[in-house]
């Protein structure tokens, strides 16, 4: 026998020996991340394939627009180049391309795109990065071809007298339109004035501006220019949604499991005002239920009853979450979580 045939024995224990240890790999990062919130796997079915992650996007921001029934999805690129929309298909899931978005001087927009929402005539852009939100024409960003570029119409300014937000998220509610800010320490830091003592007790060290959607001469990109609603939040917020009373927080950050924090919003408690404004806390004197789900959870929103979450860790950024489900946006029954 030659020599080469005597080390092939060897050669394909070696190759056995890679395929089984990949397949523990696998299997212990399943366990890992997915056994703990079983619950919220049980209750979930999967909507669609979270579009963009082999084109390097890191999702963040998801919308749900009712009059064309397509979501749009978006987030910041791996490779930090511009910022796209994707749109997918409502009722199949399909994938229907992207657009390139631009900002207000006409370049490629480039920013972390942290929140979304679709209202009316307009697209709403969380920048991530300053207190403004880019505006763009909803028609074209949902009609426009494959890779398209859309021209920014302007940029909101989320200011209230000497004060602003570092816009990190947006959702829609009742005919309003509220955008948060994120903090941690030490990375994400807001102002002193963003800082509230609860008296149940809480700290929160963030909040959220909400506007009303206006059809009025003095209204700007559909909005009042003057918050009406201020809310004080929990940190790690990265996006809020409302559904039958009820306020729902998405709390992530890392590889730590994300939680879903559920509150009554009749029992929310007033800390007076901020600025003017009524200021009222998301502390746990209204809270129902923290829920534990997958690590990495972005901006949520609910269609048609269900709760719709996708998280970041299937991204060409942190990779894991292809080996644990983090590749699909999942729908979820909150009732079976909450009651």
């Amino acid at each position: 026998m030659s020599k080469s045939g005597k080390k092939l024995p060897v050669i394909v224990k070696i190759l056995i020996g890679i395929a089984v240890f990949l397949a523990l790999v696998v299997l212990g990062a399943r366990i890992y991340f997915r056994v703990p919130v079983s619950s919220y796997y049980k209750a979930s079915d999967k909507a669609f394939k979270i579009p963009g992650l082999s084109a390097g996007l890191v999702p963040q921001g998801l919308s749900y627009d009712e009059d064309n029934k397509v979501f749009l999805v978006t987030g910041y690129q791996k490779d930090g180049t511009a910022t796209y929309i994707w749109r997918v298909e409502g009722e199949t899931g399909s994938e229907r391309g992207r657009v390139k978005l631009l900002n207000e001087f006409g370049e490629a927009l480039v920013v972390h795109a942290g929140g979304l929402s679709a209202y009316g005539n307009y697209v709403y852009i969380a920048s991530g990065e300053n207190s403004s939100l880019y505006v763009y024409d909803k028609k074209e960003v949902i009609t426009a071809e494959d890779g398209k570029e859309i021209p920014c119409l302007g940029t909101f300014d989320l200011s209230l007298g000497d004060e602003s937000i570092q816009v990190a998220f947006t959702t829609v509610h009742d005919g309003r339109l509220i955008a948060g800010e994120f903090y941690r320490d030490p990375n994400y830091q807001t102002p002193k004035t963003h800082k509230f003592t609860t008296p149940s007790g809480d700290y929160l060290q963030a909040v959220a501006f909400e506007y009303r959607f206006s059809d009025s001469p003095d209204a700007q990109y559909g909005l009042e220019t003057t918050p009406v609603t201020v809310y004080a939040l929990p940190d790690l917020t990265q996006g809020m949604a409302w559904k039958d009373g009820r306020i729902y927080t998405s709390g992530s950050y890392a590889l730590a499991f994300s939680t879903i924090g559920v509150y009554d919003s009749e029992k929310l408690e007033s800390l007076g005002d901020f600025e003017g404004v009524p200021l009222y806390a998301l502390d746990s004197a209204s809270k129902i239920k923290d829920i534990k789900i997958a690590p990495m959870s972005e901006e949520i929103e609910f269609v048609g009853g269900k709760m719709y979450t996708m998280c970041e860790s299937a991204s060409a950024k942190y990779i894991f979450g292809n080996l644990t489900g983090g590749t699909w946006c999942y729908a979820t029954r909150m009732e079976d979580l909450v009651n």
